[in-house]
């Protein structure tokens, strides 16, 4: 399902993905190649 976003320049905004998975995985996120660790202004929680 594809999904617009729209928030003020500046303002932080949160992002939930869930997904379930068995056995048990962990999922990495990337857009245009770079994963958050890397991004400028991205924060995990």
């Amino acid at each position: 399902m594809d999904q617009n976003l729209v928030t003020d320049a500046g303002r932080p905004f949160v992002m939930m993905v869930p997904y379930d998975a068995y056995p048990r995985a962990e999922a990495e996120w990337f857009f245009n190649g770079i994963g958050p660790a890397k991004a400028e202004h991205r924060h995990i929680h």
